[in-house]
């Protein structure tokens, strides 16, 4: 009887460990998930004490996968309102590895709180293409990593025709054999001192085909200026779909076999 007892007991640890403190949220089944996301989007918490993204990273598997398609199916619902919108992407993100703004919005979960924050946000994180502003909706794809010593183009996500879409690339890779400094480019820039200076230059390291663009090309597209560099290398940029599927490499005009690192490419909703 003691051992059934123990048993007992550490099934009871486990169901506690699925609770927020705070709220009594459940995130050992989906429907006591989609019950807390829900509250926490419309705004009925009282008081969120910062542990929405620990409840989301211990779900079981088969929770996040069955939240992943209701999340979509809200971010939908919610088109036209960006706030509740941005919410559940936030959530959304999560899911997939990407925890910042959930994180944020957990510091004030009120639209009071969020009011000012967001405003500059949707302000300085938009994006322009053929007259009309975009900012990142759900994450569709990625990041997907785009070894540097590959030569051929890999498969991304089929993109529709006409369908705004953001693409990001990030990260640094190298294309020499013992540099003396490791990495030197990213999607946009190389800026290895040794090799150009003090100045970084556009090299366009991110080539996509479907439609065929680098990604420096797409953002002077967007912007009409040319791409600026980031010493976070991370740089987005509007692409709109041609009913192919979007493929990308690092491209290197001076051969492959030297090459080392990856660049990482995503795919999000445009909206």
């Amino acid at each position: 009887m003691v051992w059934q007892k123990g048993v007992a007991i550490l099934l009871l640890l486990v169901a506690c460990s699925m609770q927020s403190p705070a709220t009594g949220a459940d995130f050992s089944t989906q429907a006591g998930a989609q019950t807390f996301i829900e509250n926490f989007v419309l705004s009925r918490l009282p008081d969120p004490t910062g542990d929405a993204v620990t409840l989301v990273m211990n779900s079981p598997a088969i929770v996040k996968e069955g939240l992943r398609s209701w999340l979509r199916a809200k971010m939908v619902d919610s088109a036209e309102n960006p706030e509740n919108f941005n919410r559940y992407n936030a959530f959304y993100t999560c899911l997939n590895g990407d925890c910042d703004a959930l994180r944020e919005l957990e510091k004030g979960a009120s639209p009071e709180a969020q009011q000012g924050q967001e405003s500059t946000e949707q302000t300085s994180g938009k994006l322009a293409a053929n007259g009309t502003s975009y900012q990142k909706g759900a994450l569709l794809v990625g990041p997907i990593s785009l070894p540097a010593e590959w030569t051929d183009f890999q498969d991304i996500l089929f993109l529709d025709q006409g369908r705004p879409y953001i693409i990001v690339g990030e990260g640094t890779c190298s294309l020499w054999d013992n540099p003396p400094e490791p990495d030197g480019v990213d999607s946009c820039f190389v800026y290895a001192k040794w090799r150009i200076g003090e100045t970084p230059q556009i090299w366009g390291q991110l080539e996509l085909i479907d439609p065929s663009i680098h990604l420096s090309d797409l953002i002077e597209k967007n912007t009409g200026k040319p791409a600026e560099y980031n010493p976070s290398h991370i740089y987005e940029a509007v692409i709109i779909g041609e009913g192919k599927m979007l493929k990308a490499r690092v491209y290197d005009g001076g051969g492959y076999s030297d090459n080392h690192g990856e660049l990482k490419i995503s795919v999000y909703q445009a909206v």
